[in-house]
């Protein structure tokens, strides 16, 4: 099985390589050796680094009021 197009070992040559997927706003890359570490890409230019994380007991919140809605 293949690895997503967007998790991947972010190195500086990928980075700079890295085009937003026609039609997209924004994408994410995310490095497959940090997990939580991603990169957003922009239709802007802008590239910002991110780390995605979950906070212990934030989603058993939203589940909770999704499942109430």
């Amino acid at each position: 099985m293949t690895e997503p197009a967007n998790q991947l070992t972010l190195t500086d040559a990928v980075i700079r390589n890295a085009t937003l997927p026609p039609g997209k706003a924004q994408h994410y890359l995310h490095d497959d050796k940090l997990p939580g570490l991603a990169l957003r890409m922009r239709a802007t230019g802008g590239r910002t680094w991110v780390y995605l994380f979950t906070k212990p007991g934030v989603s058993d919140y939203l589940d909770c009021q999704v499942a109430l809605a």
